[in-house]
């Protein structure tokens, strides 16, 4: 359940907001608070448990200029793309845009239809988020067993590797060649060349099967000898046991 916090100084309008989402029959969202100022918005922000906020920019106290502020000083990253600005204060809304807080901005003349659709769009995006999220922990899980260093650059961009071949279709997707089909992607999200990511990834598989008993690494590669596992066998092995679990 996702709880929401209308922070709008018209209660009219948010009491009528809140019974239509309360009203939706829908089990993955429920408006939980009101708050008409911004003093009570920020009391419910910082002591309570919300997912998403609906922020009017115009109230009483503090405006929603001074929440978010406050939200950013205090960097409060579980609202990072989960606030919804609904508004019709134009000049407001222009400072706002480059906040990595705010998810999107809706006009306050538009219909109510039109704000649960954008309700909706951000917990699919959030559920989302949050199914990468678990894939990347079940990724380093793999290779913290295999006694990769989860600090080295290498590391890193291996489990990037990882999970965009897992989000490809994952053990069923096959690469033929690494440095062709997937680094030029990471290259690019790290303003990098591809030989970097290459070179930094073979540096961690290097290290791992230094580091990591042969034993261990026999048993989960299913090798019969001692066999230094390749980046390829790395990654194809790792999805395969995370689509197991």
């Amino acid at each position: 359940m996702v709880n929401i916090l209308i922070a709008d100084d018209n209660i009219y309008y948010a009491k009528v907001l809140m019974n239509i989402i309360n009203g939706s029959n829908s089990e993955d969202m429920k408006v939980s608070y009101i708050a008409t100022d911004g003093q009570e918005a920020l009391d419910i922000i910082k002591n309570h448990s919300v997912d998403i906020i609906l922020l009017d920019l115009k109230m009483p106290i503090y405006d929603g200029l001074y929440i978010l502020e406050e939200i950013e000083k205090e960097k409060m990253g579980k609202y990072k793309d989960s606030i919804i600005v609904v508004s019709g204060e134009t000049d407001m809304i222009c400072k706002l845009r480059e906040s990595d807080y705010v998810y999107s901005f809706i006009n306050k003349v538009s219909s109510i239809s039109d704000i649960i659709d954008k309700i909706n769009e951000l917990i699919k995006s959030k559920q989302e988020q949050s199914k990468e999220e678990s894939i990347r922990m079940s990724i380093i899980k793999e290779l913290h067993y295999l006694n990769y260093n989860l600090s080295h650059t290498g590391t890193q961009y291996l489990i990037d590797a990882i999970q965009l071949i897992y989000n490809k279709g994952g053990k069923k997707h096959i690469i033929y060649n690494l440095a062709e089909e997937i680094y030029p992607t990471i290259a690019k999200e790290n303003n990098l060349g591809v030989y970097n990511i290459k070179s930094n990834i073979n540096k961690a598989n290097e290290y791992m099967f230094k580091m990591c008993k042969r034993e261990r690494i026999q048993e989960y590669f299913g090798f019969q000898d001692k066999t230094k596992p390749t980046v390829k066998n790395v990654i194809y092995t790792v999805l395969k046991n995370i689509s197991e679990n």
